[in-house]
């Protein structure tokens, strides 16, 4: 697979290296055992264990299976904003809960909708922002495991969606995920992270103040945070009786 990413998941000091048109990659580390993890665009990642000695090459061929899946857009908010929100400080997070739609055990995540207010708060403003992706397997269901990011992005405050492609990190979830949106400006050198205070769903919002999250008030209302998905496409299994009719 040409293109694909490979880094060493417990240092992330060394550089991620890029597969060549042949999917040949090269990556030098200090002696010692590695989670050497794989992710290309419309494939799932996989993961392997390398242990790394001075002086020793070490050759790892790994196999990466194709996904084929259907797009599906997450979303809890009535696509109205009401109010926005800024932190005093930087580096604090608001988050939303994302849920796969029934039926689906994993998806893709391909990327993040979020939605700022205009320019006329906070004055002068920003469009700096960072997103990244947790599962939920932090206490009471909250924010747990990193699963991909920091990203940093540059929001749209205009009125309109501002979009994250997240489809080239190769980022798997099974079950419950988070998007979180982390303010990288003090307020009011930020954007306004707009609410939607009138729909339902308010509980699924998530705050990270000092690395600490909770459930957000639900006066706060939804975050407007949606996350779009490739859900996998289920291939039926075709097979011949011996009276030669196909069953699906």
């Amino acid at each position: 697979v040409a293109g694909a990413t490979v880094y060493l998941v417990e240092d992330a000091a060394i550089t991620p290296v890029t597969t060549n048109e042949d999917g040949e990659y090269s990556i030098t580390a200090y002696e010692g055992t590695y989670t050497l993890k794989f992710v290309a665009p419309s494939y799932y990642s996989s993961e392997t264990t390398v242990t790394i000695e001075a002086g020793e090459p070490v050759v790892k061929n790994v196999e990466l299976r194709p996904f084929i899946g259907y797009a599906g857009e997450i979303k809890y908010d009535d696509g109205t904003a009401e109010n926005a929100r800024a932190y005093n400080a930087a580096g604090n997070s608001w988050a939303v809960k994302m849920s796969l739609k029934e039926g689906e055990d994993q998806a893709l995540v391909t990327g993040a909708l979020l939605r700022f207010w205009d320019t006329e708060w906070p004055v002068p403003g920003g469009t700096e922002f960072q997103v990244s992706v947790y599962d939920a397997s932090g206490a009471n269901g909250g924010p747990g495991t990193k699963l991909a990011g920091p990203f940093n992005e540059t929001a749209l405050r205009d009125g309109t969606w501002t979009h994250v492609d997240l489809a080239e990190h190769g980022i798997m979830v099974e079950g419950d995920f988070f998007i979180v949106y982390t303010q990288t400006q003090a307020n009011p050198n930020s954007p306004g992270l707009a609410t939607d205070e009138d729909g339902p769903n308010a509980k699924r919002s998530w705050q990270g103040v000092s690395g600490a999250w909770s459930q957000s008030p639900e006066a706060e209302g939804n975050y407007m945070i949606r996350a779009t998905v490739n859900y996998e496409l289920q291939v039926p299994t075709i097979t011949s009786p011996k009276d030669g009719a196909y069953t699906n």
